[in-house]
């Protein structure tokens, strides 16, 4: 996708630049010339390995990096860093674009390249305009994408454009690569701990409290003094204006983004407050479509030219949530499994006062009148915010702090099986299962927390449930894994795409890491992709060439058993007392398993 955007280091100088926006590179770049006409200054240079299009090896770069801002359609500025390449290292392209309603196509050569880094923060809508055809509406203008009438494309070859880092100095891999050849080493993260996450957690053991109306109040975790925060005003007012502009030419999403506001207005999640002249910092706002509903997405990390966001004044704080591949076992362990879930969680945390003044936004007293000084509404957050760096740490550690005054064994078991805003209980029997969920609705609403649609694998526990409290489906997703609660049964599922017209490794590669399994209970099924994509790297196919008619013939064949139901596994681990079963010898004869200590010494290979 090209879009013709404006750009800037952060000084008064704006210059006009061709923008590709690639969503299969993993870092953007800026020319040389570009960076010259922006009188970028001079930094330090660094290798960069990089895989260019259509080669079969990595080429080392030396290049610098930068900051730049591209300006957005509402007047801010969107910070990313690039890195500078040499002239003609970027190629011609053939693309298509929106001018002056009609969609021409032409080649360029782009200016900057856009990753996808980057590439969602501009994303806002899809709009389709005929069976492969797009516009999208992104933050700089609507682009053109997809594919046009095959006959009247020229065909033409790409100089190399880079699309994968493979490594800066040797130290990172793809990340999708990576994480392909790690799946049997579910579970083994190093946990460093850090100074900031510790000055975090003392902040919020400090300020945390319980309110009159049995809701815990929490502040922010400041890393500097709050006074430091820049006022946005101009630049949430900007973004306001080209909001309800865009707003206005959709009736019915004006309507539902309005009801929306509203219906945080009457739960008291915002309060109606004013503009005043001491600290006080905006959220920008803009609504995300999909099918099923409208959600409202605020920014935090919204910075000013030369500025900082509240993000970047705030800690993360510490990851208190357990691992996922470990929750999910413990998922499969007992014999009935009760799930639940928070209702508006973030909105259950009332924010101290003192820190609501940096959470405010803008809006229309009346929303069929024109802008204007009297018609401008502003609010302010009386809960915690979601899109806030550090609001998922707030409702982890309240959560926790809170189980830590019940005393009842089933706290820890809590504790240990929350993940964000679900909570998994499990239980032998049918009796202990109901016992939990009353006593967890109990201990919540002492925190003014719904604890709402449970489920289980248990249909008499389902039936017991009141209908405002059950989530009232067959087959739920537990963290993203189907589950056919009356079978009690989870699904590992495929995307098989053997109908693209070209096979390529990138797209081998992109189809494997597609599928959903953190348990690693498919990797069985996936061995032979994993040797055939063992079979691409050694004979050094290039990320985007097309394969050899055997190889397209191979991955068809490996494929084609994939289009078969969704592979279906009982969720609960039974004992196995003896294995007899010889019919995967083959199969781990292409397998061997070596055991590593902390300091890297090879113990055993087999």
């Amino acid at each position: 996708m090209k879009a013709d955007v404006n750009i800037s280091s952060g000084t008064e100088k704006v210059v006009s630049a061709r923008a590709l926006f690639d969503s299969g590179s993993t870092v953007s770049f800026i020319t040389e010339d570009k960076a010259d006409e922006l009188q970028l200054k001079k930094a330090h240079k660094t290798d960069l390995d990089v895989l260019p299009f259509l080669h079969n090896d990595p080429i080392r770069i030396k290049t610098s990096r930068f900051l730049i801002q591209i300006k957005l359609d509402d007047g801010s500025f969107e910070e990313i860093m690039v890195h500078k390449i040499a002239r003609g290292m970027m190629p011609r392209i053939k693309c298509a674009e929106l001018t002056t309603g009609k969609i021409s196509v032409g080649n360029i050569v782009p200016d900057i390249l856009i990753s996808m880094k980057h590439f969602w923060r501009f994303f806002r809508q899809l709009v389709p305009i005929s069976k492969f055809l797009f516009k999208v509406e992104t933050t700089v203008g609507p682009v053109i994408c997809g594919e046009m009438d095959q006959n009247k494309l020229v065909q033409f070859k790409s100089k190399g454009l880079p699309v994968a880092v493979i490594g800066v100095n040797n130290q990172r891999e793809e990340d999708s690569l990576s994480n392909f050849w790690s799946l049997e080493a579910i579970g083994v993260r190093d946990d460093p701990g850090t100074k900031d996450d510790e000055v975090a957690m003392k902040a919020f053991k400090n300020t945390v409290k319980m309110g009159n109306n049995s809701r815990y109040i929490v502040s922010w975790p400041w890393k500097s003094e709050k006074e430091s925060l820049p006022s946005n005003f101009k630049l949430a007012y900007k973004r306001f204006i080209g909001l309800v502009e865009k707003l206005k030419k959709n009736p019915e999403l004006l309507k539902e983004y309005t009801r929306i506001i509203q219906d945080d207005i009457n739960r008291g999640v915002l309060e109606i407050a004013s503009k005043t002249d001491g600290i006080e910092h905006f959220l920008p706002h803009h609504p995300v479509i999909s099918p099923k509903k409208v959600r409202i997405v605020y920014d935090a990390s919204a910075r000013i030219r030369g500025g900082t966001s509240l993000n970047d004044h705030l800690y993360r704080g510490p990851i208190i949530m357990p691992d996922l591949a470990g929750l999910l076992i413990r998922f499969r362990i007992p014999k009935i499994a009760l799930w639940s879930d928070i209702e508006k969680a973030f909105h259950c945390l009332e924010l101290n006062e003192e820190d609501r003044e940096v959470v405010k936004l803008i809006w229309l007293k009346d929303v069929n009148a024109p802008i204007s000084v009297d018609n401008v509404q502003y609010m302010r957050f009386s809960r915690v915010p979601f899109g806030v760096i550090s609001s998922p740490f707030l409702l982890a550690a309240t959560v926790k702090h809170h189980l830590e005054s019940w005393d009842d064994p089933l706290a820890d078991i809590v504790k240990n099986n929350s993940y964000v805003d679900n909570i998994l209980v499990g239980t032998e029997t049918t009796e202990e299962a109901w016992e939990a969920y009353k006593k967890l609705k109990n201990v919540f609403k002492l925190a003014d927390m719904n604890l709402r649609e449970f489920i289980s694998n248990d249909p008499k526990l389902n039936n017991q449930f009141p209908e405002e409290d059950k989530l009232g489906k067959e087959k739920p997703k537990i963290l993203g894994i189907p589950w056919n609660i009356e079978m009690d049964e989870i699904y590992i599922d495929f995307s098989v795409e053997n109908k693209q017209e070209k096979i390529t490794k990138r797209n081998v590669l992109r189809q494997m890491a597609s599928i959903f399994d953190p348990l690693g209970l498919a990797v069985p099924s996936l061995l032979d992709a994993k040797l055939f994509f063992q079979s691409l790297w050694e004979a050094k196919k290039g990320w985007d060439e097309s394969l050899e008619a055997g190889e397209i013939e191979k991955w068809q064949e490996i494929t084609e058993v994939w289009e078969i139901p969704p592979i279906e596994i009982e969720r609960r681990i039974t004992l196995v007392v003896e294995f007899t079963n010889y019919m995967f010898f083959q199969m781990l004869l292409k397998m061997h398993t070596r055991l590593v200590s902390t300091s890297g010494l090879n113990l055993m290979t087999k």
